[in-house]
């Protein structure tokens, strides 16, 4: 009864939300149900297959959605799900037609091997579960998708395998589904010089993949940002105005999503896209961006790892990367303590503590540069990405004095 009575008057709890996703996965043949709530996650099995719902995405629609539509958006989410657990078919003339081209960052990429980890038998290779990816430029790769209904399925190299067909031609097909699809929507205009892709079915990033359509608009050295997977964002790259309004709709959009795509601009040249700079004029707007979205990558990181040593026992401390604002400035740090083994997020700042029975004596900031320089000894190098490192040492008398002398403040 109360429960009902907070759904009408208080809005939904993520424990009621999460009853309800559990019940509809059990409805549609899902088993093993439990609710993660460090993980923030419902995990079960589903046609032999584990699997783990993130509700980060479904909560915040099913909050803001009218009361009358929220049993809609339960329902597409465990559609999604449950359509994400079927395999795509093993002929690929079947296949071909649905299949689609869809950009990610190397960071998706890792984080989604570590997901894999935590569902992974003792001693299971998985690298014919690695996903199928070709490099696009700076940390973006171009991956592949068997697009259906309600979800995309992505495709590892296992699949190309089986399907007897390279990356190369998957590739060439996916981008003809891509073109082909309805242009309904189109470039909406934002402001004076600014667009925003409005097709509406979620391969608007994608879309950077046909540059044409980017020329189509008419725009001098266009600048792209994707900060969701369904939202691009293009102006001029002599547009500074354009390029402030680029990464104000991107910042409102953060705000908005709990998941984000990447906050890196581009540019489309004579050779393709690169990395982009933005001018004086919005690049601190663009840092800002940037700090923000490595934070997030760190913390999603830090959650799988977290996850996966407590299932294994192992005993690594996953360092944060903190956000901190002092005098309208961002700046990210994180924390090397005395005695603690740990996997360090590589960020603007590190603080170092040193203890005494325990319990803090002293600690040092600095830049992270100089630290990693003068303590480089102690800082072994891992393949995570984003990257970390792992320290199980901590500087002696001798190093600490170094880095008195080097420290700062924020």
């Amino acid at each position: 009864m109360w429960g009902w009575l907070q759904d009408l008057f208080g809005g939904p709890t993520l424990e009621q939300v999460a009853r309800k996703v559990m019940d509809a996965l059990q409805q549609a043949g899902a088993t093993s149900l439990t609710h993660d709530r460090g993980m923030n996650e419902v995990r079960g099995e589903l046609n032999g297959s584990k699997f783990a719902l993130f509700l980060g995405n479904l909560y915040h629609e099913y909050k803001q959605a009218p009361r009358a539509q929220r049993a809609a958006v339960l329902d597409k989410y465990v559609g999604i799900q449950v359509q994400a657990s079927n395999t795509p078919p093993d002929n690929y003339e079947q296949a071909r037609a649905q299949l689609m081209p869809i950009v990610r960052t190397r960071a998706d990429e890792a984080m989604g091997m570590l997901s894999l980890q935590r569902f992974a038998e003792p001693g299971e290779d998985l690298d014919d579960k690695r996903l199928a990816t070709r490099a696009l430029v700076g940390d973006f790769v171009i991956g592949l998708a068997f697009d259906t209904p309600n979800a995309m399925q992505r495709i590892n190299q296992h699949q190309l395998v089986g399907w007897a067909v390279s990356f190369d031609q998957a590739l060439d097909d996916a981008l003809q589904n891509l073109r082909a699809l309805p242009e309904h929507g189109g470039w909406v205009r934002l402001g004076d010089s600014a667009w925003q892709g409005s097709w509406g079915d979620n391969y608007e990033s994608s879309r950077i993949l046909l540059p044409d359509l980017i020329h189509r608009l008419g725009v001098t050295e266009p600048v792209a940002l994707m900060p969701l997977r369904y939202t691009l964002l293009v102006c001029s790259a002599r547009d500074e105005k354009g390029l402030a309004l680029l990464a104000e709709r991107a910042r409102e959009l953060m705000e908005s999503e709990p998941r984000w795509l990447s906050l890196t601009p581009l540019k489309l040249g004579d050779k393709g896209w690169e990395v982009f700079t933005p001018p004086a004029s919005c690049a601190k707007a663009y840092a800002d961006l940037a700090l923000l979205d490595e934070s997030q990558s760190y913390a999603g990181q830090k959650s799988l790892l977290d996850d996966l040593n407590q299932r294994s026992g192992k005993d690594v401390f996953v360092a944060s990367a903190t956000v901190v604002e002092k005098d309208g400035l961002l700046r990210s740090y994180s924390t090397w303590t005395e005695g603690v083994d740990t996997l360090l997020p590589r960020t603007e700042l590190l603080v170092f503590i040193r203890l005494r029975d325990g319990q803090l004596d002293q600690s040092l900031m600095l830049a992270w540069d100089v630290a990693a320089e003068l303590a480089s000894h102690l800082m072994e190098a891992t393949d995570f990405s984003p990257p970390r490192y792992r320290v199980r040492g901590f500087p002696d008398a001798a190093l600490w004095s170094r880095l008195q002398a080097a420290q700062v403040s924020l």
